[in-house]
């Protein structure tokens, strides 16, 4: 055979080969299938008992599919569709549920869904009777749309007469919601920004007219794309607290080159263009912009910015020389607030008191991931996606609705609380809005200024109303309402609609829960001078200034002035009735507050050995100077009469 055949040949074989491996190739691709894929599969969610509840996903493969519901790993009988519904979900409903989809090629399972049933608890906090239908109003916010828990407080000319708790705090832990229960207050940390700021601004540390460029010691960076806007040097302290510094959320570009950016909550990439090997601080942030435009003149155009809150507290930061978070909490200490202070980035890392925040079953698509938030897993840790440090000056703050409401009280321009700010700096912030969201009227007797919060865990809102009345509720979940918007505009509504009956009979109760919720550190600063704060023998737990036999702590405890002689806290026991037969029920004044202190009735028959009391508590009632009277059940008459009784405190 010639060369020239001998070519052909192989030219040939080759080509049949290329032939035959294309056959097998397409022949492949028609007779392979993958296994059902589920995309979208059930959440993990919180829901109350009795409502309706449905598990869910979407799946794809080779249609016709079989379908089998599991609870913690057992399957459900008859839970054979691509849903599962509960039209009334039972506390024995709680569990681990998946679902696993078979068609002809194979089978899928999703991930595991945690529902988390709850009934719903007492209120927590005194019960006030004149105000009865606040406790009906946030009842049926937190039941129609799924929120585990949330506090309000209510102040009434400078008088703090109404604080309570609802629902849960900790879902998992079964720790109920309390008046002193701290949350995410989001955005409401902008009003405390811009207060700190004024403030600097009476002390002749800065003005609002200020450029901040100057103060934030900060030079452009240089990673790739990044150029300075000269427009920097042209804001001020006011374009920043008014939302004019001339960032828009809306249009600006994000790294991801679609429109709508909101800086704060892209960390992963600022971290990325500045080559750090950690997460950004929020001085990081504000030093990567300096690589980004603006979007409009200064002063030129309103555009909400969680960013320029950031600059601001980078402000704060470089004129006090100290972090923000502490700049903010010496201003409040003025107000006697001193549980304020950063929220956790994880749930592991809450602080004591700090209420967990949840992802609302509600939310099936949070709007703003991929734009104005960096893209995170969409899954129940989305409250937590976005560390609190990275916007503490915008909205990283935790804190008690009761706390927040002694602060715009302390704000509110009216003689009936003592303000922190001077009556010029109230006026200026009303005036322009600085750290409100809106203001109908900068007069304090009559303007109605008010502040809202969300993230994807969070929701909250203060009212600072007309009639010397003051409202703040938070929630720990974030729901939208049958209009898609956030439930505290609902809440809100029907909190005023209350208020409004409430101050048009005249039925505000007298009471003022101020003094009685201090905290201990508040408390000892109230009460004793700043060298006698620094010597043990004088302010110390254990330490007794005025003699009466009765310990500093004891006198918190009992809500008793520590420099007057006062008569001992006594425990008093009663009989009290029941189906079960007659119980003895001891009694003792304490502070409403949960978290500052541990209250602990102990029983012992030789005065030697103590045993704390667990009998189911009955609920408390309010007393005059703001204290509880609270009772414990220490069992049958007969059972207890050779037994001894005392009362223990102890810090938590």
């Amino acid at each position: 055979m010639n060369e020239s055949k001998l070519e052909t040949l192989n030219a040939i074989r080759l080509a049949t080969l290329a032939v035959c491996a294309l056959f097998l190739t397409c022949c492949a691709s028609v007779t392979a299938t993958a296994q059902p894929t589920i995309t979208n599969g059930p959440r993990t969610q919180f829901a109350w008992e009795k409502k309706r509840v449905t598990l869910s996903a979407s799946v794809t493969g080779r249609a016709p599919f079989q379908y089998q519901w599991q609870l913690n790993g057992t399957n459900l009988i008859g839970a054979t569709n691509v849903s599962l519904l509960f039209p009334q979900i039972q506390l024995t409903n709680n569990g681990a549920y998946r679902l696993i989809a078979a068609d002809s090629t194979g089978s899928a399972t999703s991930q595991v869904a945690q529902v988390m049933v709850r009934s719903w608890p007492q209120p927590t906090g005194p019960r006030i009777p004149e105000l009865a239908r606040l406790d009906t109003n946030m009842q049926s916010i937190l039941l129609t749309y799924a929120i585990p828990g949330g506090s309000l407080a209510v102040v009434k000319d400078g008088r703090l007469v109404f604080t309570r708790g609802y629902g849960w705090a900790d879902v998992e832990n079964d720790e109920a919601f309390q008046p002193d229960s701290r949350c995410q207050i989001d955005s409401l940390t902008k009003t405390i920004t811009a207060a700190t700021m004024m403030k600097l601004v009476e002390d002749g540390k800065v003005s609002l007219d200020t450029p901040v460029f100057s103060l934030l010691n900060l030079q452009p960076p240089h990673y790739a794309g990044a150029v300075f806007d000269s427009r920097w040097t042209n804001i001020t302290v006011r374009h920043l607290l008014s939302h004019k510094a001339g960032w828009n959320r809306d249009t600006a570009m994000n790294p991801l080159r679609s429109t709508g950016f909101d800086p704060v909550f892209w960390p992963d990439y600022a971290a990325r263009d500045l080559g750090l090997s950690a997460p950004p601080t929020p001085t990081d942030i504000v030093r990567w912009m300096l690589g980004k435009p603006l979007q409009t003149n200064p002063g030129s155009q309103f555009s909400y910015s969680s960013f320029g809150f950031v600059v601001a507290g980078r402000v704060i930061e470089n004129i006090t020389g100290q972090p923000f978070e502490l700049a903010a909490e010496q201003l409040l200490a003025e107000a006697g607030i001193t549980r304020v202070q950063l929220g956790a980035n994880s749930p592991a890392t809450r602080d004591i008191g700090e209420a967990l925040c949840y992802l609302n079953p509600a939310i099936t698509a949070p709007a703003g991931i991929g734009s104005y938030f960096e893209p995170k897993p969409f899954d129940f840790n989305l409250p937590y996606a976005y560390p609190a440090i990275m916007f503490d000056a915008a909205g990283g703050l935790i804190a008690s609705a009761m706390d927040y409401a002694r602060f715009v009280a302390a704000i509110d321009g009216l003689p009936t609380f003592p303000d922190i700010l001077s009556t010029n700096s109230v006026a200026t912030m009303a005036g322009g809005s600085l750290g409100w969201d809106s203001v109908s009227s900068s007069d304090p007797s009559t303007g109605i200024w008010t502040k809202e919060g969300d993230l994807f865990g969070s929701n909250s809102r203060s009212t600072k109303w007309s009639h010397g009345v003051i409202f703040v509720f938070l929630l720990n979940s974030l729901a939208p309402d049958a209009s898609g918007n956030d439930v505290d505009i609902a809440l809100n509504g029907t909190l005023t609609s209350s208020v409004a009956v409430i101050s048009n009979s005249g039925i505000w109760p007298t009471n003022d829960l101020f003094a009685a919720t201090l905290s201990y550190e508040a408390w000892r600063v109230k009460y004793f001078s700043t060298s006698e704060l620094a010597d043990p023998t004088v302010s110390g737990d254990d330490a007794d200034p005025d003699g009466d036999g009765i310990p500093n702590l004891l006198e918190y405890a009992s809500g008793t002035d520590p420099r007057v002689p006062n008569e001992p806290p006594k425990l008093v026991a009663s009989v009290s009735a029941s189906d079960g037969g007659p119980s003895l029920v001891v009694s003792f004044r304490r502070l409403l507050l949960a978290y500052e202190l541990d209250y602990s009735v102990e029983a012992s028959e030789d005065l030697h050995t103590w045993s704390p009391i667990t009998g189911e508590a009955d609920e408390p009632s309010l007393n005059a100077d703001g204290t509880v009277t609270a009772s414990v059940h220490a069992g049958s008459p007969a059972d207890a009469s050779a037994r001894f009784f005392r009362l223990r405190v102890a810090r938590k």
